[in-house]
């Protein structure tokens, strides 16, 4: 899939703050965006991302390299001395990630952790997830791949009592493109529905010959009946548009349209906007009218690197009209060896006459001479003196178990 249609998925998964294409910097910059999450301390997703694209992983005694992932990562979250979490990683030879261990409260004893294991060729098999650090698994995820490196099937094993509780598969064409998942089972909600043999969910995708999708249309109860549709058009290189029947009724409850632009830094910028609601399960739908309800303008660099991100919310006030209300945002900015040394956010209420942002924030890096990441440092508003030179949040990385 083509990376700004890989950016729609995301941001119809939610992530309104989601890069929609390029890299937003190797080598640790993963480690600034998620400085500049709020919510820091989640072990499962600060940590697992940053170490996902902390580093290269080529390492060699001409040209030293950066490692692979940090070993340890702690956080002070007062800046005052005082450690409130530590996260340690585990890694193979080969570079893969075995093992992640999160005290979140920094007091000796892990509160999460969690274990993969890979097959020869380097492919996740196994992913095992210790909720509560007692040194239970409580979950087991499995993958099997076909000779090409394509996910055939993933398993869900609640309790890891040897039982599968969901067992996914997928199809593909000719080309890789991925043509029908199916689910027998389900692993969500209070009560597993474990799998009898027969689709409980059947997800079914078309493509054209530009490898752009075009359908996808969702069968929930393998019964013929088409449950939910999706519908993509496409206007060359520059604009797509998604439209989301999310009850295959004829009304259109969600339009989401990107329009990608070459702009004056050799780069591109990307805009996303999005009208309507779409929240399978939550009763949230409100269907698409013509006004949108979130626009999000990403910029990139002749590098293909993020440079600034900003997020609009809309809605219509008690005049009737249709009016931008909150605006979110982010600039990351870049060294000469392409690093990310500082990341920034800010809100703004637009319906403010004033319009002073307010609950800002900025993330500073510092690297060793190869890229590791070894500090951050972030200056918050919780003190009403954004920008002050005083520090709120310190996060250190140590690389000891690569030595």
């Amino acid at each position: 899939m083509r990376p700004h249609l890989l950016c729609l998925t995301m941001v119809l998964a939610g992530l309104l703050t989601a890069s929609c294409g390029g890299d937003s910097g190797s080598s640790g910059a993963a480690d600034v965006g998620v400085e500049g999450d709020t919510g820091a301390g989640n072990a499962d997703a600060s940590a697992n991302e940053d170490a996902s694209t902390d580093n290269a992983t080529d390492t060699t005694e001409e040209t030293p390299e950066p490692w692979p992932g940090w070993c340890t990562r702690e956080r002070d979250n007062g800046a005052d001395g005082e450690l409130d979490e530590r996260v340690t990683q585990e890694w193979n030879a080969e570079g893969l990630r075995t093992l992640l261990s999160g005290d979140l409260d920094a007091d000796g004893a892990p509160d999460q952790i969690e274990a993969w294991s890979y097959t020869p060729e380097g492919w996740m098999e196994t992913h095992d997830i210790d909720e509560e650090g007692d040194g239970v698994f409580d979950e087991r995820r499995r993958w099997t791949w076909t000779p090409e490196g394509l996910e055939e099937t993933t398993t869900i094993d609640l309790g890891i009592d040897g039982v599968d509780d969901e067992i996914t598969r997928y199809t593909y064409d000719t080309r890789g493109l991925l043509t029908e998942t199916t689910t027998d089972g389900s692993a969500d909600g209070l009560v597993p529905i474990p799998p009898d043999g027969t689709i409980d969910l059947r997800i079914t995708s078309t493509w054209d010959d530009m490898e752009r999708p075009l359908r996808t249309e969702t069968d929930r109860s393998d019964d013929g009946t088409i449950d939910r549709l999706e519908t993509w058009s496409h206007d060359g290189e520059t604009t797509s548009v998604l439209e989301i029947d999310t009850e295959n009724d004829g009304v259109v409850n969600q339009r989401v349209t990107l329009t990608v632009e070459a702009n004056e830094l050799g780069g591109v910028d990307s805009l996303t906007a999005i009208d309507g609601f779409d929240r399978v399960g939550n009763d949230q739908v409100l269907n698409a009218d013509g006004l949108n309800e979130r626009e999000q303008l990403e910029r990139y660099d002749s590098e293909g690197r993020l440079i600034e991100r900003v997020g609009t919310t809309f809605s219509i006030n008690i005049d009737g009209v249709h009016e931008a209300n909150l605006e979110l945002r982010e600039e990351f900015t870049y060294n000469d060896a392409g690093l990310n040394i500082a990341y920034s956010r800010a809100f703004t209420d637009l319906r403010d006459p004033f319009g002073d942002p307010y609950d800002r924030l900025r993330t500073t890096a510092t690297y060793d001479e190869v890229g590791n990441i070894l500090r951050t440092e972030t200056d918050t508003e919780a003190d009403g003196q954004f920008g002050d030179g005083d520090v709120d949040r310190v996060t250190t990385y140590t690389y000891s178990c690569w030595e």
